[in-house]
């Protein structure tokens, strides 16, 4: 199998399971949610308005603004003990916060070095986001010819 053949099946699969893992998270609501809650949230995301804002300060402003869920960082959740992965259900819960959908955390699109480091890390932060309810990841492609 050439370099280009393995690479593009990589990134098809990555993007499958991405498809699959935002499906779901469609169809389930996550965690502390009830039948009344809609499928989809007013989600903050920071990073996309701007705001540098680390995964605590994110709920609180969350919180602070109306939002009903906040986007969850990877290696934040990833570094978490289960004492303070408790702590911060707990405070999603009283918040009325739910998670959003995660950013993939595999780049694709540049040279293969990286890439392939971006594998070499995704099983611990999918663990990571697995122990703290995330039950989805998404991630945008740019348009391209060849």
């Amino acid at each position: 199998m050439t370099d280009l053949a393995r690479r593009r099946l990589l990134q098809r699969g990555v993007l499958s399971v991405t498809a699959m893992l935002s499906l779901n998270a469609i169809r389930r609501p996550s965690y502390g949610s009830t039948h009344n809650r809609a499928k989809y949230t007013m989600d903050l995301r920071c990073g996309s308005i701007g705001v540098q804002a680390e995964q605590r300060t994110a709920i609180q402003l969350a919180q602070a603004h109306g939002f009903e869920s906040v986007t969850p960082e990877p290696k934040f959740l990833a570094d978490l003990t289960d004492e303070s992965r408790a702590q911060l259900f707990q405070e999603m819960k009283n918040n009325n916060l739910v998670w959003g959908a995660a950013g993939l955390s595999v780049e694709f699109r540049r040279d293969e070095k990286i890439f392939l480091e971006g594998i070499r890390g995704l099983p611990q932060l999918a663990s990571g986001m697995q122990q703290a309810g995330v039950t989805g990841v998404g991630t945008w492609v740019s348009p391209c010819q060849e």
